[in-house]
């Protein structure tokens, strides 16, 4: 009860479980109503199980960007951000290159239950250091 999970191609937190069905609160509070053969016979992909979870931001940057300063602005931020855990420590890294530009990832770790703060919260502060850096998004 409690964990934030994803069964059935559906997404909410486990509030009731009896004989049945178990029950779920989606994000925007509806009940979700699953029978459990269906359940327990299919995966279920449990958000808030471990204390930490791992952050992921992808950024696409145009292929005249230079990588070196990608790479230390990404990281310096990640690496100011008291919120980001230092261990496992932050990494950043081209994912890929294609004709769009280059794709960069910034990982990280925060406290499980600091997830959704951080990653939704906290983009305004990598998108405000590249362009203060004056680094080239990819445009689209």
């Amino acid at each position: 009860m409690g964990d934030d999970i994803v069964a059935l191609g559906e997404q909410g937190v486990v509030s009731e479980i009896h004989i049945f069905n178990t029950y779920l609160k989606s994000s925007d509070n509806k009940i979700l109503i699953f029978p459990n053969g269906p359940l327990a016979n299919g995966t279920i992909i449990n958000y808030t199980k471990e204390v930490t979870r791992r952050i992921e931001w992808t950024f696409v940057f145009e292929h005249s960007a230079e990588i070196a300063s990608i790479e230390q602005v990404i990281m310096s931020t990640l690496k100011a951000n008291k919120g980001f855990l230092q261990k496992p420590e932050p990494i950043v890294g081209i994912q890929k290159m294609s004709n769009e530009g280059r794709e960069v990832k910034g990982r990280c770790w925060v406290q499980t239950p600091d997830y959704s703060k951080y990653f939704f919260k906290r983009q305004h502060l990598f998108i405000e250091a590249l362009r203060e850096a004056k680094i080239p998004f990819a445009q689209s």
